[in-house]
């Protein structure tokens, strides 16, 4: 198996990070032109995004080519609370490369990242028990069940 290396989502790596999502997306990798760095165009909404001082991607990478990635979301908190919350919003690993270890590499950026940043605690919400066993493994518990609910 290859070395895997994490490293941070900018502008620099982001078309790679963005073909790797069409695949996961679409189930085939993009042609050569479609993914070509020099041709392709970053908008200014993903650049404020990326750029975005509380939002954090990292990717797995083996060889060349990524194979996974981690989103958070730091929100600081005032008041009672003694520092803020950084979110885990998605992680996703090439099935590939599932069981091998990547994902672990990934979640302990979340610690990396909680002292980094001050919060006081590391929260994400998952419905499938593989994942549950991870997160546990990486040292997070449940601590009840929550209903998620979004606009349209």
């Amino acid at each position: 198996m290859s070395k895997i290396t994490i490293e941070r989502v900018d502008l620099s790596n982001y078309y790679k990070y963005e073909d790797m999502v069409y695949w996961r997306t679409h189930g085939v990798e993009r042609t050569r032109p479609e993914s070509d760095s020099s041709t392709y165009l970053v908008s200014d909404y993903v650049k404020s995004q990326i750029e975005h001082p509380g939002f954090y991607v990292y990717v797995a990478k083996a060889d060349d080519g990524f194979i996974g990635w981690i989103h958070f979301m730091y929100t600081p908190k005032i008041g009672k609370w003694k520092g803020g919350v950084l979110y885990i919003d998605e992680l996703w690993v090439a099935p590939e490369y599932r069981r091998t270890g990547v994902a672990t590499k990934l979640m302990k950026l979340a610690t990396e990242l909680k002292c980094k940043t001050g919060a006081s605690v590391v929260r994400l919400g998952t419905s499938n028990p593989h994942a549950q066993k991870l997160y546990e493994k990486s040292g997070l518990q449940a601590t009840g069940y929550t209903v998620y609910m979004e606009s349209n």
